[in-house]
């Protein structure tokens, strides 16, 4: 998992335990975190020679990023305007 904090109580925690990438958010700093939602995938394939359970977090006022590797040559970026409530399609 990685985690990364912001203003107003903002904090996000990424983790991708199998071959999805799930974020929970917090909004009280961290005391409680909302039900994880699954904003993308990885595709590992066989001989993996990176971490494709290994996300980036950045938080910068009302937006949040959150970066993984789809597959070996694949870099993810979600993307939130709003802390956390919904997320753009993956770029």
């Amino acid at each position: 998992p990685v985690i990364a904090r912001g203003a107003n109580g903002l904090v996000v925690l990424t983790s991708a335990p199998d071959p999805s990438v799930r974020v929970r958010i917090s909004r009280d700093g961290g005391a409680s975190f909302a039900k994880a939602v699954r904003i993308g995938a990885y595709n590992p394939g066989p001989g993996c020679a990176y971490d494709p359970g290994r996300t980036g977090i950045a938080i910068s006022g009302k937006v949040v990023l959150v970066a993984h590797w789809k597959s070996p040559t694949r870099l993810i970026l979600h993307r939130s305007t709003d802390r956390g409530r919904t997320w753009a399609p993956p770029v």
